[in-house]
């Protein structure tokens, strides 16, 4: 494995990783498996790449407003479970389809080079520049001090009042209740953060691949349910986890990026990286889940069942005398 590849590998599990904190929102906060995030990445991708293209807009204001348009693409799926009672699975994927023909009104094209385009990687390699800094990693440094800043800031706001009120409406929304809490706001806020991150991840792959492309979208749900589920098992325990939500994802997305680049290294073909990565999620999900448990009788449980079994002799045995 090159340099090169190790960096590749890096640099885009942070951006997976990034992606990762959105749908850990939907996911394991709210408990919806929101469709909207295949639609919203691309969203967030499409929008930074008109701006940058069309009107030369700053790069750091195109990306604020890719995370504005994911978390009004997050807004119009609670309208629609939440207004309309339409089941979350169904809204995400009315809210991704639509946002198909979205993202190709914004880009006025399926795909769009960004080659000659400002990003904020080109921003801070030319301030390296001026300053004698020339280094091949400007990449890997930005996307490590973004997703390490991300991290502390979401940590943080999980332990607000709003964050905990947040974390309870998929666990326990009955305890909302009494405490007199507004569960459809709290899941419109929720829906609105975990899509405004999806389309900050969006935003940077764009920037990372210096093309934005309308397909790019299919499977993001699911690689955002990879990294957090391998994150999670890895770091298991029997008391609970090791260490926070996110830097399992973290850790996690690099791992998934990293057999994505082993299933090439093979010389498999990419259309079965998708095959493959799935076989690994259902040996998380297994190792997770534990079906095996209780099914091996212990030798505790087998003594226990063999003074069931006398038990049960004796008594037979007394009635029948």
């Amino acid at each position: 494995m090159t340099i090169n590849l190790l960096i590749e590998i890096l640099e885009q599990g942070l951006i997976f990783a990034i992606l990762g904190f959105g749908v850990y929102i939907t996911f394991k906060v709210l408990d919806i498996a929101d469709m909207t995030t295949d639609g919203s990445f691309v969203l967030g991708g499409t929008i930074f790449g008109a701006l940058i293209a069309y009107y030369n807009v700053h790069p750091i204001m195109a990306i604020l407003v890719a995370m504005i348009g994911g978390a009004i693409a997050g807004l119009c799926t609670g309208f629609l479970h939440i207004k309309l009672k339409i089941s979350g699975l169904l809204s995400g994927i009315i809210t991704m389809t639509a946002l198909y023909s979205v993202n190709l009104r914004v880009l006025k094209s399926p795909n769009l080079p960004l080659f000659r385009e400002r990003t904020l990687f080109t921003i801070v390699q030319d301030g390296l520049s001026k300053i004698g800094v020339n280094t091949p990693y400007n990449k890997l440094f930005l996307l490590i001090l973004l997703t390490i800043g991300l991290k502390i800031l979401y940590d943080w706001f999980l332990q607000t009042k709003l964050g905990l009120l947040l974390r309870t409406v998929g666990d326990n929304p009955q305890l909302l209740a009494q405490l007199g809490a507004n569960i459809n706001t709290l899941k419109f806020i929720g829906l609105m953060i975990a899509n405004a991150l999806v389309g900050l991840a969006g935003a940077l792959m764009v920037q990372h691949q210096r093309n934005v492309d309308v397909n790019a979208g299919a499977g993001m749900l699911v690689i955002g349910l990879t990294t957090i589920i391998i994150g999670l098992t890895i770091f298991r325990k029997r008391d609970g986890y090791r260490l926070k939500a996110t830097t399992m994802i973290i850790v996690g997305a690099i791992i998934y990026r990293a057999l994505q680049a082993f299933t090439l290294l093979l010389g498999l073909p990419s259309g079965d990286f998708k095959l493959i990565s799935m076989i690994f999620v259902v040996i998380a999900l297994a190792i997770s889940n534990e079906p095996w448990k209780g099914r091996w009788p212990t030798k505790k449980k087998n003594r226990v069942r063999k003074e069931e079994k006398w038990h049960v002799t004796d008594q037979i045995s007394q009635e029948g005398v």
